[in-house]
């Protein structure tokens, strides 16, 4: 896809990104959207899902390695 569009546009991957897969998507992508990958879900509360500190980290540290 990249290809297809010109550079002053960015591309995004929206969906599937995690802590195993991240750098392998980095050299087609200008922009990653998360948000499964790096979120739990509350047996209470009807389910909210928040932020995993961790796994955020994690994540943004191999997003600039």
């Amino acid at each position: 896809m990249r290809k297809y569009i010109p550079k002053n546009i960015p591309l995004a991957l929206a969906s599937g990104v995690n802590d195993e897969n991240i750098v392998s998507f980095q050299p087609y992508v200008d922009r990653i959207l998360v948000a499964t990958s790096i979120t739990e879900r509350t047996k209470d509360f009807g389910g909210q899902e928040y932020l995993v500190p961790d796994k955020v980290s994690k994540l943004v540290f191999l997003a600039h390695v």
